[in-house]
């Protein structure tokens, strides 16, 4: 087993999924593994008590000029064990060198993909002319709050100097891969309708059931409306459109009580067609029309924010150059849900996502998620190239 893949099963091993990841173990296998390397450490800290944010550096040979950022999450969303085939903290690989795990495709790989991508570089006697740093951050999986939420307006980030910032992508079943350079809206939103209560036996009028059932009419709808637009356009892909899905009911007290009170959680994806409060006021009429309501927003980002990828950009020709060198032609996307990237899109620092995972099904967050080892390693070798291009521009 190469050493590479052997990083890459101790990690997937290491149990940081939600909702109670270790975070602990995480930071000592990841300061061991950076000075393994022999990367400098330059943050440490628990901006929220419990969660860790490490990064790392490996200094250019021109310091003062702005730096390059390889970002990614530590944690992994849960998984349904029943579901799987094998123990999904395992990192089992089987026979046709697939290697299963939380995290293989979401986004564990790509953070040993970036680490090993340094090593090589090092271990070259390479010294590129940005200097590269390296973070790892947590909770991406639900918000990324705590994680690159606290990173990037820190006084620390503000001293790493960041001209640009890689991050997560997703896989593709075909020769290309896709990379990112912006991430439609975010809102994931609770609703909450009153109504009259009384005995399940009674046709109680204005409840608030009737009310849920209204919205869910509009916002189903619009999905609907939404979903048509995406399967009978070839050219548009899933960032183009927006989704909204409907994850969250709760209320009620007894199966013979009509409860007084509802509430749904709406997540909502909104593409760049429109603006995100245009999407707002819709949703707003949409409570309306259903009776009136009150609504907590648990996520609302405006990501209005894009990176380039027009052809004169010298951070977008470093990526397709390296990636073009390798063979792999790059389709570029609007990321249909969220990353940490958002957070440095909005700061005005160029971000792209790009996992170099082709000819392999979508599986994050799915059951059996797996990685196949010849992608893996094959990918450090395309980071390699984009980060060494990168970092000389």
């Amino acid at each position: 087993m190469a050493p590479e893949v052997t990083k890459f099963r101790e990690y997937i091993r290491l149990k940081t999924v939600h909702p109670e990841p270790d975070y602990t173990s995480c930071r000592e296998w990841l300061l061991n593994y950076g000075a393994e390397i022999g990367l400098e450490l330059v943050i440490d800290k628990e901006y929220v008590a419990g969660k860790p944010v490490l990064v790392f550096k490996l200094e250019g040979s021109e310091p003062q000029i702005p730096a390059v950022l390889l970002n990614s999450h530590v944690d992994v969303v849960p998984v349904e064990e029943d579901h799987w085939c094998c123990d999904p903290f395992s990192a089992f690989v089987d026979e046709e060198g697939r290697l299963y795990g939380r995290g293989t495709q979401d986004m564990k790989c790509v953070g040993i993909q970036h680490l090993e991508a340094l090593r090589r570089i090092k271990e070259a006697g390479v010294t590129l002319r940005r200097t590269v740093y390296i973070s790892f951050v947590p909770d991406e999986e639900i918000g990324g709050k705590d994680g690159m939420g606290y990173l990037a307006p820190s006084s620390e980030f503000d001293k790493l100097n960041i001209g640009l910032a890689l991050d997560e992508g997703l896989a593709r079943e075909d020769e290309d891969v896709t990379v990112f350079y912006g991430e439609r809206h975010l809102v994931w939103r609770k609703v909450t309708f009153k109504g009259n209560p009384g005995h399940g036996s009674r046709f109680i009028e204005d409840t608030a059931v009737e009310k849920v059932r209204k919205l869910l009419n509009l916002a189903l709808d619009y999905r609907a409306v939404q979903k048509k637009r995406w399967e009978n356009s070839p050219c548009m892909t899933l960032g183009d459109v927006t989704t909204v899905n409907v994850n969250i009911i709760n209320g009620g007290c007894a199966a013979n009580v009509v409860p007084s009170e509802f509430s749904v959680v709406v997540d909502c994806r909104i593409s760049h067609e429109r603006k995100l409060k245009e999407f707002d006021d819709m949703f707003q009429d949409w409570i309306n029309q259903a009776g009136g309501g009150e609504f907590e927003d648990l996520h609302h980002c405006d990501n209005e924010a894009l990176s380039s990828v027009e052809t004169n950009d010298p951070w977008w020709n470093a990526i397709t150059g390296a990636c073009q060198s390798k063979g792999i032609t790059l389709k570029p996307e609007i990321f249909p849900a969220g990353t940490d990237s958002r957070y440095l899109r909005n700061m005005g620092i160029p971000a792209y996502g790009i996992s170099p995972i082709n000819n392999t099904p979508i599986l994050l967050h799915d059951h059996n998620e797996w990685l196949g080892v010849d992608t893996f390693l094959k990918g450090i070798d395309v980071l390699q190239e984009v980060v060494s291009r990168v970092a000389n521009v």
